[in-house]
Protein backbone atom coordinates (compact mmCIF):
# COMPACT_ATOMS: atom_id res chain seq x y z
CA UNK A 1 0.00 0.00 0.00
CA UNK A 2 1.51 3.33 -1.05
CA UNK A 3 0.45 6.48 0.79
CA UNK A 4 1.25 10.05 -0.31
CA UNK A 5 -0.12 12.74 2.04
CA UNK A 6 -0.39 15.89 -0.11
CA UNK A 7 -0.60 18.39 2.74
CA UNK A 8 2.30 17.19 4.91
CA UNK A 9 4.32 15.50 2.16
CA UNK A 10 4.52 12.33 4.26
CA UNK A 11 4.97 9.15 2.23
CA UNK A 12 4.92 5.46 3.11
CA UNK A 13 5.07 2.15 1.25
CA UNK A 14 3.80 -0.98 3.00
CA UNK A 15 3.53 -3.25 -0.04
CA UNK A 16 3.91 -6.98 0.59
CA UNK A 17 3.57 -10.36 -1.09
CA UNK A 18 2.48 -13.35 1.00
CA UNK A 19 0.59 -16.63 0.70
CA UNK A 20 -2.69 -17.48 2.46
CA UNK A 21 -3.28 -21.24 2.15
CA UNK A 22 -6.49 -22.95 3.30
CA UNK A 23 -7.34 -26.62 3.82
CA UNK A 24 -10.93 -27.90 4.02
CA UNK A 25 -11.87 -31.50 4.86
CA UNK A 26 -15.46 -32.78 4.79
CA UNK A 27 -16.57 -36.18 6.12
CA UNK A 28 -20.06 -37.63 5.53
CA UNK A 29 -20.69 -39.94 8.49
CA UNK A 30 -24.27 -41.03 7.78
CA UNK A 31 -27.52 -39.61 6.39
CA UNK A 32 -27.90 -37.28 9.39
CA UNK A 33 -24.36 -36.29 10.35
CA UNK A 34 -21.47 -34.49 8.64
CA UNK A 35 -18.14 -33.32 10.01
CA UNK A 36 -15.95 -30.56 8.62
CA UNK A 37 -12.47 -29.32 9.43
CA UNK A 38 -10.77 -26.20 8.12
CA UNK A 39 -7.32 -24.73 8.72
CA UNK A 40 -6.36 -21.42 7.15
CA UNK A 41 -4.20 -18.33 7.22
CA UNK A 42 -6.13 -15.11 6.67
CA UNK A 43 -5.50 -11.40 6.31
CA UNK A 44 -7.40 -8.28 7.38
CA UNK A 45 -6.22 -5.21 5.50
CA UNK A 46 -6.75 -1.69 6.86
CA UNK A 47 -9.30 0.34 4.92
CA UNK A 48 -8.88 3.85 3.50
CA UNK A 49 -10.20 5.73 6.54
CA UNK A 50 -7.88 3.78 8.86
CA UNK A 51 -4.89 4.86 6.74
CA UNK A 52 -5.93 8.45 5.99
CA UNK A 53 -3.76 10.86 8.00
CA UNK A 54 -6.24 13.76 7.59
CA UNK A 55 -7.77 14.96 10.90
CA UNK A 56 -11.56 14.88 11.39
CA UNK A 57 -12.54 16.99 14.41
CA UNK A 58 -15.62 15.91 16.37
CA UNK A 59 -15.13 18.72 18.95
CA UNK A 60 -12.27 21.10 19.95
CA UNK A 61 -10.63 18.44 22.15
CA UNK A 62 -11.16 15.29 20.07
CA UNK A 63 -10.24 14.37 16.53
CA UNK A 64 -10.05 11.21 14.46
CA UNK A 65 -7.16 10.35 12.16
CA UNK A 66 -5.72 7.32 10.40
CA UNK A 67 -2.30 5.76 10.60
CA UNK A 68 -0.51 5.31 7.23
CA UNK A 69 1.88 2.84 8.89
CA UNK A 70 -0.93 0.54 10.02
CA UNK A 71 0.00 -3.06 9.28
CA UNK A 72 -2.41 -5.77 8.10
CA UNK A 73 -3.55 -8.33 10.66
CA UNK A 74 -2.68 -11.99 10.03
CA UNK A 75 -4.77 -14.80 11.47
CA UNK A 76 -4.12 -18.53 11.82
CA UNK A 77 -7.51 -20.21 12.28
CA UNK A 78 -8.91 -23.71 12.79
CA UNK A 79 -12.58 -24.73 12.78
CA UNK A 80 -14.35 -28.02 13.49
CA UNK A 81 -18.00 -28.15 12.48
CA UNK A 82 -20.81 -30.69 12.88
CA UNK A 83 -23.98 -30.63 10.78
CA UNK A 84 -27.08 -32.57 11.84
CA UNK A 85 -29.83 -33.20 9.28
CA UNK A 86 -28.64 -30.17 7.29
CA UNK A 87 -30.44 -27.97 9.83
CA UNK A 88 -28.32 -27.81 12.95
CA UNK A 89 -24.73 -26.57 12.57
CA UNK A 90 -22.36 -26.42 15.52
CA UNK A 91 -18.83 -25.04 15.11
CA UNK A 92 -15.80 -24.94 17.39
CA UNK A 93 -13.26 -22.24 16.47
CA UNK A 94 -9.79 -21.26 17.57
CA UNK A 95 -7.56 -18.56 16.14
CA UNK A 96 -4.48 -16.47 16.83
CA UNK A 97 -4.21 -13.04 15.22
CA UNK A 98 -1.01 -10.99 15.06
CA UNK A 99 -1.00 -7.19 14.66
CA UNK A 100 -4.70 -6.92 15.50
CA UNK A 101 -6.22 -3.71 14.09
CA UNK A 102 -8.12 -2.02 16.92
CA UNK A 103 -9.71 1.37 17.47
CA UNK A 104 -8.12 3.20 20.41
CA UNK A 105 -8.17 6.57 22.18
CA UNK A 106 -4.72 8.10 22.68
CA UNK A 107 -3.57 11.25 24.52
CA UNK A 108 -2.40 13.99 22.16
CA UNK A 109 -0.75 17.40 22.57
CA UNK A 110 -2.53 20.21 24.45
CA UNK A 111 -4.94 17.81 26.20
CA UNK A 112 -6.41 16.61 22.92
CA UNK A 113 -7.77 13.05 22.57
CA UNK A 114 -6.95 11.20 19.35
CA UNK A 115 -9.31 8.50 18.07
CA UNK A 116 -7.39 6.24 15.73
CA UNK A 117 -6.56 2.65 14.82
CA UNK A 118 -3.45 0.85 15.99
CA UNK A 119 -1.93 -2.61 15.79
CA UNK A 120 -2.09 -4.62 19.01
CA UNK A 121 0.42 -7.47 19.33
CA UNK A 122 -1.89 -10.53 19.47
CA UNK A 123 -5.42 -11.72 20.06
CA UNK A 124 -6.30 -15.32 20.93
CA UNK A 125 -9.86 -16.41 20.23
CA UNK A 126 -11.83 -19.53 21.16
CA UNK A 127 -15.51 -19.84 20.37
CA UNK A 128 -18.57 -22.04 19.99
CA UNK A 129 -21.21 -21.05 17.43
CA UNK A 130 -24.58 -22.65 16.73
CA UNK A 131 -26.85 -22.05 13.75
CA UNK A 132 -30.18 -23.84 14.13
CA UNK A 133 -33.28 -23.87 11.92
CA UNK A 134 -36.66 -24.70 13.45
CA UNK A 135 -40.07 -25.28 11.86
CA UNK A 136 -42.53 -24.83 14.73
CA UNK A 137 -45.55 -24.93 12.40
CA UNK A 138 -46.33 -24.67 8.68
CA UNK A 139 -46.77 -20.93 9.17
CA UNK A 140 -43.90 -20.32 11.64
CA UNK A 141 -40.19 -20.88 10.96
CA UNK A 142 -37.19 -19.74 12.97
CA UNK A 143 -33.43 -19.35 12.44
CA UNK A 144 -31.32 -18.83 15.57
CA UNK A 145 -27.60 -18.07 15.74
CA UNK A 146 -25.72 -18.21 19.04
CA UNK A 147 -22.04 -17.35 19.49
CA UNK A 148 -20.19 -17.85 22.77
CA UNK A 149 -16.52 -16.91 22.72
CA UNK A 150 -13.46 -15.79 24.66
CA UNK A 151 -10.98 -13.22 23.38
CA UNK A 152 -7.62 -12.50 25.00
CA UNK A 153 -5.58 -9.42 23.98
CA UNK A 154 -1.88 -8.73 24.46
CA UNK A 155 -0.19 -5.44 23.59
CA UNK A 156 1.38 -2.20 24.77
CA UNK A 157 0.26 1.26 23.56
CA UNK A 158 1.10 4.66 25.04
CA UNK A 159 2.87 2.94 27.96
CA UNK A 160 -0.36 1.05 28.76
CA UNK A 161 0.24 -2.70 28.88
CA UNK A 162 -2.66 -4.92 27.86
CA UNK A 163 -3.02 -8.53 29.05
CA UNK A 164 -6.71 -9.10 29.35
CA UNK A 165 -9.46 -11.47 28.22
CA UNK A 166 -13.20 -11.79 28.72
CA UNK A 167 -15.89 -14.36 27.83
CA UNK A 168 -19.01 -13.09 26.11
CA UNK A 169 -21.82 -14.14 23.77
CA UNK A 170 -24.34 -12.85 21.26
CA UNK A 171 -27.60 -14.26 20.00
CA UNK A 172 -29.64 -13.47 16.90
CA UNK A 173 -33.02 -15.07 16.23
CA UNK A 174 -35.33 -14.43 13.28
CA UNK A 175 -38.95 -15.62 13.14
CA UNK A 176 -40.88 -15.74 9.86
CA UNK A 177 -44.69 -15.99 9.82
CA UNK A 178 -46.91 -16.85 6.85
CA UNK A 179 -50.18 -14.94 7.11
CA UNK A 180 -53.46 -15.21 5.17
CA UNK A 181 -53.91 -13.55 1.77
CA UNK A 182 -50.23 -13.93 0.86
CA UNK A 183 -49.05 -11.66 3.66
CA UNK A 184 -45.96 -12.44 5.72
CA UNK A 185 -44.30 -11.00 8.81
CA UNK A 186 -40.90 -11.16 10.45
CA UNK A 187 -39.88 -10.74 14.09
CA UNK A 188 -36.20 -10.62 14.95
CA UNK A 189 -34.17 -10.18 18.11
CA UNK A 190 -30.45 -9.53 18.65
CA UNK A 191 -28.50 -9.28 21.89
CA UNK A 192 -24.80 -8.66 22.46
CA UNK A 193 -23.48 -9.27 25.97
CA UNK A 194 -20.77 -6.96 27.39
CA UNK A 195 -17.46 -7.63 25.66
CA UNK A 196 -13.80 -6.66 25.60
CA UNK A 197 -12.47 -4.91 22.49
CA UNK A 198 -8.77 -4.20 22.85
CA UNK A 199 -8.46 -1.55 25.54
CA UNK A 200 -12.23 -0.91 25.63
CA UNK A 201 -14.92 -2.57 27.72
CA UNK A 202 -18.14 -2.36 25.70
CA UNK A 203 -21.47 -2.52 27.57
Amino acid sequence: IKVNEKITGQKSDTSYLQLFPSVFIQRHIDKDNDLGLSISRRIERPDYQQLNLYKFYSDPTTYKEGDPYLRPAFTYAAELSHTYKQRFITTLSFSITHDVITEVLLPGPDKVTIQTSRNIATMKYAGLSCAYTFQFAKWWSNVTNLNAYYSYYEGDLANSELNKGKPTFDINTVNNFLLPKEWSAELSFFYQAPQLYGYMNLD
